[in-house]
Formats: C-alpha cells, structure tokens, sequence
C-alpha cells in the first residue's frame, strides 16, 4: 500500500468511520416514542372518524403523486452515455501553476515524467516569474520565451508566460489551449506518487461520465 492510500484510509470518514455516538439513537427513539403518543392521543380525544378522513386525504395525496411522477417521467431529458472504447485510454495533461519556483520546478517536472503512465503534455504556467525559473526551462528542456499568452515548445514539456495575474487565472489560461481528454491541475512544489497518473487515468477511462476527481495530499516537511 502506498503511502496516500494509507493516508486515505486513516483519514477517510467512509474508509475508517468515527466510532458512533448514543445522542443519535437517543434521538430517533425519543422522535418514534413521541409519534406513538400523539398517535395514540388523536384516538382517544378526536374518534377514529376524525383519523380516517385525515387517512382518506393522505391516500388521495400519495396516488394523485404517483400519477403525476408516472405521466412526467417520460418527459426527463435522457443524458446521452458515452461509449467505451477499451483500446484507447484516455490522454491525460498536466499543469503546473507556478510563479518564482525555480529551486523545486525540475523535480515537479521529472516526478511527472517519470509516472508508470505519464501524461501526454507537461505545461507549466508561468504566472509571472522574475526568478531563475526562465533558466531551469531554457537549460534543462531547451524551452524559449514566447509572446506571452502562447504555448512555447513542440515537445512532452511546454511553457505558458503569462502576465502575473494570479493562479486561477493562470491555470485557467493553460486549459484553454490544451486539447486533452484529462487535465490535471498541480502546484509546483507537489510531487506525485508514480502511480497517481496511471490511477487518475484508470478512473476515467472506467467510468466515462465522471467530471471530476482528486487525491490525497500528503504534506512532506524539511528540506
């Protein structure tokens, strides 16, 4: 078991529920204890006439409901299913949201590199670094500066300048030119387990519809 999948399973509630409090059976008792008395009550002071109308009503209410669920169900709008196709698995790109990272942006990008399954496309958008940041992608991945706002690079690992604009404007500006069936979004100070990417993969080649998903951050302290 890796260490993100015992780190689910210790702090999951689903996983590793708390153990149960007596407030909540407590509770449900006293609601049904009560019921039962108001019941009992409207016999004897209001007559069984008084409760059978009361019953007529609930009745004619439930079947007028059935009816009108029955007749307005064929009228729900069908979500079309996507097919799969299990000999194409689903292409996967990464952002790297980044500004003056440069002491940790090489070991981010070969951490994703180096995934069982690694993505297709590695972008880092640069909101508006002033560090060395610039150099590690020109030295290490032969990367250029482009006009800001374009994709720089042909390759697996590709630059994103941006004017400094904040990271959700900057990842935002990232997943707009990327063509990709699956975009995942990470810090550039996260590092992945290898598997994370071939896991992310597998969840939404195995369920088509799926929107969203996300793991286990697991906080590494020191240097």
């Amino acid at each position: 078991m890796t260490s993100l999948e015992t780190t689910l399973a210790q702090t999951s509630p689903r996983l590793n529920p708390p153990p149960g409090r007596i407030a909540g059976p407590l509770i449900w008792a006293g609601a049904v204890v009560l019921f039962v008395a108001l019941f009992a009550q409207g016999f004897i002071r209001m007559g069984v006439g008084a409760w059978a109308v009361g019953l007529v009503y609930i009745f004619y209410d439930t079947a007028l409901l059935l009816f009108v669920t029955r007749r307005t169900l064929p009228l729900a709008p069908r979500r079309a299913i996507r097919a799969v196709n299990p000999s194409v698995r689903a292409r996967v790109a990464v952002v790297i949201a980044a500004y003056n990272e440069a002491p940790v942006l090489e070991a981010t990008i070969e951490a994703l590199r180096a995934q069982d399954a690694p993505a297709e496309l590695i972008v880092v958008a640069d909101d508006g670094s002033d560090d060395a940041s610039a150099d590690v992608l020109a030295r290490v991945y032969g990367l250029s500066p482009a006009p800001l706002g374009a994709l720089s690079g042909t390759g697996e690992v590709r630059w994103l300048q941006l004017a400094r604009g904040g990271k959700a404007r900057a990842l935002n500006a990232a997943i707009t030119l990327i063509d990709a069936d699956v975009i995942l979004t990470v810090d550039a100070d996260t590092l992945l387990e290898p598997g994370a990417l071939a896991a992310m993969r597998g969840a939404f080649d195995a369920e088509p519809e799926l929107a969203a998903a996300t793991g286990v951050l697991h906080p590494i302290c020191g240097s």
